[in-house]
Formats: C-alpha cells, sequence, structure tokens
C-alpha cells in the first residue's frame, strides 16, 4: 500500500512539473538568456550548425544581440 501511494504521488509530482515548465519551452529565449549561454560557453567551440565560435558572437555582443 505504502508503494503505491508513492508512486501515485511521484506521478502528481511529474504532472505538475510538465505543467509548470510547458509555458517556458514555448516562449522566445530573452535577450539575457542568450547572453548568459555564450558567456557560459568554453573554448573555441561552435554553438551551432552555423560553426561561428563562441568568441565571435561574445566580441561581437553588442552589434548581434538585436538581432538573435
Amino acid at each position: 500500500m505504502r508503494q503505491q501511494a508513492a508512486e501515485e504521488l511521484l506521478e502528481v509530482d511529474r504532472c505538475d512539473l510538465q505543467i509548470s515548465f510547458a509555458g517556458r519551452f514555448e516562449s522566445p529565449f530573452e535577450r539575457t538568456e542568450i547572453h548568459q549561454a555564450i558567456q557560459a560557453g568554453e573554448g573555441k567551440k561552435a554553438s551551432g550548425s552555423d560553426g561561428l565560435e563562441r568568441e565571435v558572437y561574445s566580441h561581437n555582443w553588442a552589434i548581434i544581440r538585436d538581432n538573435l
């Protein structure tokens, strides 16, 4: 009986979590979130399929920030 109650409780938590985060995944990124992600990157790694390294975005942030 305790096992079943625990499983039901976990299931409720999962549903609540999915509902509470659903809107966050469907909304556009904020400029500050993009900038933080760029700053958090490491070394000479491309962030996406464009092949541009993190340093390009970081160095030119003042120019490109309104276009991202």
